[in-house]
């Protein structure tokens, strides 16, 4: 558990200011991903529309409005 989220907050934030993005390391693992799920049966879905109403549901309960973080 984390006791202190503001210096939580700090160290991820630094963290990710250090950290260079490797989008073909990203793209590899998106890959893997996908091809994990294709394995299990997961890809193609059958019925695309399926659960459609209740993604939707999820996104307007999790999609509220938060104010923009300026960059440094």
């Amino acid at each position: 558990m984390i006791k202190d989220i503001q210096y939580w907050n700090r160290w991820e934030e630094e963290f990710q200011r250090q950290e260079p993005i490797n989008v073909k390391q990203n793209f590899r693992v998106m890959d893997a991903m996908y091809e994990e799920a294709r394995q299990l049966g997961l890809f193609p879905l059958s019925d695309p529309m399926e659960g459609l109403e209740m993604d939707i549901l999820y996104a307007k309960a999790i999609n509220v409005p938060t104010p923009s973080r300026q960059a440094v």
